[in-house]
């Protein structure tokens, strides 16, 4: 009798033991999606330039290839920039890439490019930091301004992204 108890607890025991519940991952968060919000841009000194907002939206590229795509608008209080993001390895990192004869609000032609880190400044230029980033970047209208017949303007600037 006190094996046949002895039996029946032990199977009762195991056949009560919890059931191991599969452990779910949560979806992987795309690169790009911690850019995408409303900015309040700054210059380096702390005044306020402009209001940006960084979007996503899926395009096909010159090889008819689905990429993930960028759109920065009202960059520089110019122009809405578009580009197809690019994945790095440094998740944090924003480049911002090359981009010619880009054209403003007023059809006006531009160059933009982005510049590396600056190694004079401890700010690490062109990287996500708590909803902020400097973006580094060359503007210059030097190949377009006289046949456009507008003032030259050159600037390797630095504008502060504040997420709002």
């Amino acid at each position: 009798m006190r094996k046949g108890l002895f039996y029946f607890f032990a199977v009762f025991l195991i056949s009560c033991s919890k059931d191991k519940v599969p452990k779910i991952d949560s979806p992987q968060t795309e690169q790009w999606m911690k850019y995408i919000g409303n900015y309040k841009v700054y210059d380096t000194l702390g005044t306020f330039l402009y209001d940006a907002e960084i979007i996503h939206f899926s395009s096909f590229n010159e090889f008819g290839v689905e990429v993930d795509s960028i759109v920065i608008q009202n960059f520089a209080d110019k122009m809405n920039l578009k580009f197809e993001y690019s994945f790095k390895e440094n998740d944090y990192y924003f480049d911002l890439r090359f981009h010619d004869s880009v054209s403003d609000y007023y059809g006006k032609s531009w160059h933009v490019s982005r510049i590396s880190d600056d190694p004079i400044t401890p700010v690490v230029e062109n990287e996500l930091h708590d909803d902020s980033m400097v973006l580094y970047f060359k503007m210059t209208n030097l190949p377009y301004y006289i046949y456009e017949s507008v003032p030259y303007f050159d600037c390797n600037c630095k504008h502060v992204y504040k997420k709002k």
